[in-house]
């Protein structure tokens, strides 16, 4: 299962039974409206959902998202015929509740041909009913998984009997051959009738007014894009031509197809031309990257336009232009971490091969950059083409000023005016400084890439104490959130200690943190204010429990979170240092277990085959509980394979596999000369060859090995130093922040999305953590760095990234 999709399910906390069907699934994308009110969920699957899995997914993320309005769009490999009927009864009962009547079609027979699924009705009256349901249920069969055009037919034998039925409770005599069409004799087809007698009516009504391409003069109020979403009526709007295509038909009828944007949405808006003559003068006058008013009928989808169907009625020439963006600030920053299309599916700054052309780098030189970095996820196909514009751009600066030289020198030969004569050689004298130095254009080659810590801490300070035999303490926490490094803290401290098998003692206490508790959290856990009013604070039961767990070794599932709680109590309340050895059942598991695909403790106990209840989950005693059980169970598949030492849990992964196990971060590699650049693409090359898992990425030591020549940079959100800063401070914070040559921080709203996800409770908690890392990082005496994580230009651009990635459409940057 892809991480994305893997880290959705958890935290809408998915039945444990339906995990199996997501098992070979990815997240593709999160789309947000722009007033942040909707959220469209794209999902890639096997095969389709049964109806009952995707209602409870669909439920758990409406409680998790509850105060967003929540879509599902899943796309799959392999279509479950078998599964339709269900979904297909579903939208037709929920049609019915305001439509009574749509019920009869509630048990129709289904027929599916290729992609075609044909409903059988009894009558035209019935026909007419289902149009009005038809595109609505093609849609939401579409976003189950269902790709099909839906057809009806009418059971001509159920009619008759029908008709029967009528007849003879009338009591009247129909003649049987009533109901038989009749054949029409054999005429001219209507089409080749009409071909005849039609004359097309000009589109080039009003040929004296120069700013009237098509039809008339627009004068109606202009509609945004965005505001149309369903066929009805005729709309006047504003757009931008991003992309023109004509084409002609068998018949010669010219079809235009015109990729419309106001920057609010974009569109297909369609011009039908059947004089050539006419064809010619349009095609000339409507151009691409202009502006033009264009009124227009908005009508069903078609085969040429899968949303709804704009058909082009008049084109107005409108002047506007694009509003260019400006940098006013006197001293220009460097931007350092910036993506273009070649980030696949990711960054959507044009790249064009084939008019050589890379937005990214354009654009910074007119706004008067001095440098820019590019550092597409996992690639460097950028390079090429920006080398060659930053290369042509620096000989045109280089040349210019080589120019003026020549040309000032002639000019004070001939000159004769001592005051002219000065400032000329003033001038002369500058731009001979200049040539020293010219004010070149810097591009920076780099990569995003996904780092892989070697070392894989199934067991932190091992010993050589016996593995199997040893007297264990297990124990979990639940807290207020998850940054150990800031404002949260325990509320709950539950362990068992546990010796072949056999537990020996408990320990749970819940603690008061003087303070509510946030409502997700009570939500997971069912941990109120009241329960834990009046209980030990977090200094003594911390206390209590380091003396009850003495220097005994412990085990947690994921035991870096408890542990960051832990090491963070002891050293808010000054109660000495941590040794104790721990063993984390989440790495042994993945180690141990690889051909499972998850390692939730969830599915722990179910493939242990541990006594478990879902309900009791997320409290600390309970799970203490069932992670002691699993662990028992771990250690004797442990003994059968001859382990005997708890050191010897080190030697379960190979190094050859390591990279499949470790904890993984983002980070940026920068080429500082032609060293760091080969250095960059054996880099590059390694992580999508020889240690490529789900995403290409690179160990730890092998970056060390390679990084002569090299800048590394911390990355974005998902980098090591943002994620540690959260349970980390101090050295051990500064030893992680020592690996990295520059540590990076972006503006808050590109970290919005973790506020929304529950990372962070909001904005001010948000901010504190910036500040801590930057704090730590001067500390530390490296170099702070502010990025954007450049993946579009404009702000609106925001809004169509997840369509843009896969058409071509005019993008920006972040």
């Amino acid at each position: 299962m892809e991480e994305n999709l893997k880290k959705l399910l958890e935290k809408i906390m998915l039945n444990d039974e339906n995990y199996p069907y997501f098992m070979d699934g990815k997240l593709i994308k999160i789309v947000g409206n722009k007033e942040k009110t909707k959220y469209a969920f794209y999902l890639e699957l096997k095969e389709n959902l049964e109806l009952e899995v995707y209602l409870n997914f669909k439920e758990k993320l409406k409680q998790y998202f509850s105060n967003f309005k929540i879509e599902i769009n899943i796309n799959v490999n392999n279509m479950k015929q078998e599964y339709l009927v269900y979904y297909y009864r579903h939208f037709i009962e929920k049609y019915s509740v305001s439509s009574p009547l749509l019920k009869l079609f509630l048990n129709l027979p289904l027929k599916i041909n290729d992609n075609i699924l044909t409903i059988e009705l009894n009558n035209k009256a019935e026909q007419l009913k289902f149009e009005q349901i038809r595109e609505t249920l093609i849609n939401d069969l579409k976003k189950v998984g269902y790709s099909y055009t839906i057809n009806t037919i009418i059971n001509g034998e159920a009619e008759k009997e029908i008709l029967k039925e009528i007849k003879e409770d009338l009591n009247v005599k129909i003649p049987e051959n009533e109901f038989i069409p009749k054949q029409e004799e054999k005429t001219e087809s209507p089409a080749n009738k009409y071909k005849k007698n039609y004359e097309p009516k000009p589109l080039i009504q009003d040929p004296n007014d120069e700013s009237v391409i098509v039809g008339r003069k627009i004068e109606d109020p202009i509609t945004r894009l965005d505001t149309i979403a369903t066929p009805g009526g005729t709309v006047t709007v504003e757009g931008y031509i991003f992309g023109k295509d004509v084409r002609e038909t068998k018949t010669g009828l010219r079809i235009m197809s015109l990729k419309i944007t106001d920057f609010t949405d974009s569109i297909y808006g369609t011009l039908f031309i059947r004089d050539e003559k006419e064809a010619e003068i349009i095609d000339k006058k409507v151009k691409e990257k202009n502006w033009y008013k264009i009124r227009a009928q908005v009508k069903d989808k078609d085969q040429y336009n899968p949303d709804i169907f704009f058909s082009i009625k008049d084109i107005n020439i409108l002047d506007k232009k694009i509003e260019e963006i400006v940098d006013d600030a006197p001293i220009k920053r460097v931007e350092l971490h910036a993506h273009t299309m070649m980030s696949q599916m990711d960054g959507i700054t044009n790249l064009d091969l084939g008019k050589h052309t890379c937005e990214l780098v354009e654009k910074a030189i007119k706004m008067g950059y001095k440098g820019v970095a590019i550092t597409d996820h996992s690639g460097c196909q950028a390079f090429p083409i920006s080398f060659g514009i930053i290369k042509s751009h620096n000989k045109n600066i280089k040349k210019g000023i080589k120019a003026r030289i020549e040309e000032l020198e002639n000019l004070i030969k001939e000159e004769t005016d001592n005051a002219k004569l000065e400032e000329l050689n003033k001038e002369l004298e500058l731009k001979k400084e200049e040539q020293k130095n010219p004010p070149i254009f810097k591009g920076l080659y780099g990569t995003e890439l996904t780092l892989v810590d070697d070392t894989v801490n199934i067991v932190v300070r091992p010993t050589d104490e016996d593995l199997i035999h040893s007297e264990y303490v297990v124990f979990d926490t639940e807290t207020t959130g998850f940054n150990a490094g800031g404002a949260d803290q325990m509320i709950e401290i539950g362990a068992v200690k546990i010796k072949d098998g056999e537990i020996t003692d408990r320990f749970d206490e819940l603690i008061d943190p003087k303070r509510h508790i946030p409502d997700k959290i009570t939500e997971l856990t069912c941990i109120t204010d009241e329960m834990v009013q009046g209980k030990d604070d977090e200094e003594t039961v911390t206390k209590r429990f380091l003396e009850w767990t003495k220097d005994l070794p412990m085990v947690a599932h994921n035991a870096k979170f408890d542990i960051s709680f832990i090491e963070m109590a002891m050293k808010k309340y000054n109660l000495g240092e941590f040794k104790n050895t721990v063993v984390d059942t989440l790495e042994l598991s993945r180690t141990l277990d690889q051909g499972y695909a998850r390692h939730g403790l969830s599915a722990l106990v179910k493939r242990y085959n541990v006594p478990w209840e879902e309900d009791a989950h997320h409290r600390a005693d309970y799970d203490a509980e069932g992670t002691a059980l699993v662990f028992a169970k771990m250690l004797k598949k442990l003994e059968s394979q001859k382990f005997e030492k708890i050191s010897d849990l080190d030697k379960l992964i190979s190094k050859d596999e390591i990279h499949k196990f470790g904890r993984t971060y983002h980070f940026n590699a920068i080429a500082l000369n032609k060293t760091g650049l080969k250095n960059l693409f054996e880099i590059i090359s390694l992580a999508n060859t020889v240690y490529l898992y789900k995403t290409p990425r690179i160990l730890r030591s092998k970056l060390n090995e390679l990084r002569e020549g090299l800048l590394i940079g911390s990355g974005c959100y998902e980098s090591e130093v943002f994620n540690e800063a959260r349970s980390k401070e101090g050295q051990e914070l500064t030893n992680i922040i020592n690996f990295y040559d520059y540590v990076e921080v972006q503006p808050l709203e590109v970290y919005n999305h973790l506020i929304q996800l529950g990372d962070f409770k909001d904005e001010r908690e948000l901010e504190n953590h910036i500040k801590k890392v930057i704090t730590a990082t001067k500390e530390t005496g490296k170099l702070i760095v502010a990025t954007g994580d450049v993946h579009h230009f404009k702000r609106e651009d925001k809004i169509f990234r997840e369509i843009i990635i896969n058409q071509k459409v005019p993008g920006g940057g972040r």
